[in-house]
């Protein structure tokens, strides 16, 4: 018979515990924003001892991950972040983050949208302002360097910044537009320029410095209709009409020009500048007489004004050689007429001396001006200026 042994045992029987799979994905998921949580403290932590390389590696992790890319505190660490990146003068920490001020203030702003009640509003958006005003420090320190692009593209980031808080910072704006044109993007700059218009920033000046822009560009036709209506909100202002003079000079509308010359003049009427160009005008338009008066005004506001020296006595030259002109047509039996026309041109060749020599003064290189003086020395037998201002031409031809 076989015995059967039954061996007794006080040891207690282990119960094996049964968890659903659910159970244990939960487990891990907790744990893994958990970290994450961890990454968002150690970041800030990494912040404090100025272990800037750590932070940004733990903060970019969190900013990453679903448990923690929509926390407050994720992006206002992250902002502190890369403040202190963009502040660092050490060149491994300014290395890792291409634009470390742009990033700050976009987490900020972020971080405020979010809106985590764990999170104080106001100092974040105070961070956010500050971000605002670096901003405008950079673009000035891209702009003293020349570095136009990155200069206009941080006042228009410190402009909006401002505008979240609902001010308008105009002078940012004009900024951003004004680096833009000195960068060589006219389009981007006429888009500011037009904003800070219609906010009636630097009034008629900028409805000026527009129209230049779009004669650079060779728009004509915008050009006018920027100036006209700069014309109209304001009508008395100097860059605008100054524009308009010089499209029409160049246009060669001279009635047009003289127009715009006197309305100028309304406002100033001793620019010795504005003077010059309505005598030059005048005088195009067969009104010597005038444009004379003109000249005589803008030497007596300005005696080194060169150019209307020179014009008021060519004016008298001019006039000389008509008269010369009439004597080469006559024939030797006229020779009483031609005596009197050549006393008549002598005396207009006697009034150019003034003003021509005066000319010569102020800029004795001009050959043009020698060249004149010459001839009259010739024409009126004064042997010793005219061997002395021929010698003068043939030194200055020789150069």
């Amino acid at each position: 018979m076989k015995i059967v042994t039954k061996i007794k045992s006080n040891k207690k029987k282990i119960i094996m515990k049964k968890y659903g799979m659910a159970t244990v994905v939960a487990g891990l998921i907790s744990f893994g924003a958990a970290a994450q949580s961890n990454n968002v403290i150690s970041a800030n932590n990494y912040l404090k001892n100025g272990e800037l390389e750590k932070a940004l590696e733990k903060i970019e992790m969190a900013k990453e991950h679903e448990k923690t890319s929509d926390k407050g505190k994720t992006w206002l660490y992250r902002g502190q972040i890369m403040m202190s990146i963009a502040k660092s003068e050490e060149e491994n920490y300014q290395m890792l983050v291409e634009d470390p001020l742009f990033e700050a203030s976009k987490s900020f702003k972020k971080a405020i949208e979010i809106g985590d009640r764990r999170v104080d509003e106001r100092e974040v958006k105070q961070l956010y302002q500050v971000a605002g005003i670096e901003m405008f420090k950079s673009a000035l320190d891209h702009y003293n360097a020349s570095e136009f692009p990155q200069a206009s593209t941080n006042f228009e980031r410190s402009a909006e910044i401002k505008e979240y808080f609902e001010i308008i910072d105009t002078s940012a704006y004009f900024n951003a537009g004004l680096a833009a044109e000195y960068g060589g993007d006219t389009a981007r700059a006429l888009t500011f320029y037009k904003k800070v218009a219609e906010w009636g920033y630097l009034e008629g000046e900028l409805y000026g410095n527009m129209a230049q822009l779009l004669l650079q560009q060779g728009k004509d036709e915008e050009a006018m209709t920027v100036l006209a209506e700069g014309r109209r909100l304001y009508p008395t202002d100097q860059n605008i009409i100054a524009t308009l003079i010089n499209i029409y000079l160049k246009e060669g509308k001279s009635e047009e020009a003289l127009e715009m010359i006197n309305e100028a003049l309304k406002a100033d009427d001793e620019n010795a500048q504005l003077l010059f160009a309505k005598g030059t005008l005048l005088d195009e338009l067969g009104k010597p007489e005038e444009s004379m008066k003109v000249y005589k005004k803008a030497v007596a506001v300005d005696p080194d004004n060169y150019e209307s020296y020179y014009n008021l006595g060519a004016i008298f030259v001019n006039q000389a050689s008509d008269i010369q002109s009439k004597m080469n047509e006559l024939d030797f039996k006229q020779q009483d007429k031609y005596e009197k026309l050549k006393k008549e041109r002598n005396e207009l060749f006697k009034k150019a001396l003034e003003p021509l020599e005066k000319a010569h003064k102020l800029n004795e290189e001009d050959i043009t001006t020698v060249q004149t003086l010459a001839q009259i020395y010739g024409q009126l037998e004064m042997r010793e200026k005219y061997k002395a201002m021929s010698e003068k031409l043939s030194t200055l031809r020789g150069k």
